[in-house]
């Protein structure tokens, strides 16, 4: 695999060698693009090019290629080569890019979060979100919150680097967010000591957005030394502590937290994947996004 620096340089090198290059795809959205260098691959662009018109007629939104049979779009690429493969990328990518992480709390969170007793105790909310939109998070935690006796006070949606794709939100949370949280704890501090029965209002909308989970379930590859910190700091046990380089895809919440602590880097996401959702949340991720406090 190379690394950003080598892929950096390549890029450069094509650049200057062609710098009037044209894409010869054809294609009308940039999801279509994406699926027609992925049935490029070992084909010619003037084959794809004939394929694809009746393929996207059939499937003329991201949602109906997300719902499509495998088998079903495998015909329509038959003659570009590797069909199966193809098929089962494109489909993978579509819900991928439909899904992408949902602007909903965990529904492992909130199972736990029911379990517990309010009592009337005071409850600070705060989402951590990688720099894209938290969408309903507050509304509904608050909504689960308030329903087991809390009564919630405050608020804050907080940027962190994307547990995915780590480049959106790369460094946060920063000096600069650590300084505004911390001054926003002592705001609360005194907002609770004048203003105890108060509480706040969030943004969200009834029914919350529909979430279909994560399509991303990151597998071990022959670097996995079985060391087992994976399976031990998994927060719903979806990896079996006596064979650790295996997952439970229906426990796995796709949290990521298996990438990001292992020792030898030896978990991943399916790269065509990743590449998609890279794609689709670029213009949302881009940019500094700032805190968002309630009180």
């Amino acid at each position: 695999m190379k690394t950003k620096q080598e892929v950096s340089a390549i890029i450069t090198a094509l650049k200057a060698l062609y710098p009037d290059a044209q894409c010869s795809l054809d294609y009308g959205k940039d999801y279509e693009l994406l699926f027609s260098v992925r049935l490029a691959a070992q084909c010619t662009d003037a084959r794809v090019n004939l394929v694809t018109p009746a393929l996207f007629a059939r499937y003329p939104t991201l949602e109906a290629f997300a719902e499509a049979d495998v088998d079903e779009v495998g015909q329509y690429i038959h003659s570009c080569g590797f069909w199966r493969a193809k098929a089962r990328d494109i489909v993978a990518s579509a819900r991928m890019l439909r899904e992408a992480f949902g602007g909903r709390v965990p529904v492992t969170a909130v199972e736990r979060l029911k379990k517990m007793a309010g009592n009337g105790a005071r409850a600070v909310l705060v989402a951590v979100y990688g720099n894209r939109e938290f969408e309903d998070t507050l509304m509904e935690l608050k909504d689960v919150l308030s329903e087991a006796g809390f009564r919630c006070s405050a608020a804050a949606a907080a940027v962190a680097e994307h547990s995915i794709i780590r480049k959106f939100g790369a460094g946060r949370p920063d000096e600069e967010d650590c300084r505004e949280l911390k001054e926003f704890s002592e705001r609360i501090k005194h907002h609770l000591e004048e203003n105890g029965d108060g509480e706040i209002t969030v943004p969200g909308s009834h029914p919350y957005r529909e979430y279909h989970g994560v399509p991303m379930k990151p597998k071990a590859d022959k670097n996995c030394i079985k060391c087992g910190k994976c399976a031990a700091e998994c927060p719903v046990q979806a990896i079996p502590k006596d064979n650790p380089s295996s997952l439970d895809k229906e426990r796995c919440i796709s949290c990521m937290h298996c990438i990001a602590i292992c020792p030898e880097q030896a978990r991943h996401n399916d790269k065509v994947v990743l590449f998609a959702a890279e794609q689709k949340m670029k213009k949302a991720c881009s940019g500094r996004k700032a805190n968002t406090l309630f009180l």
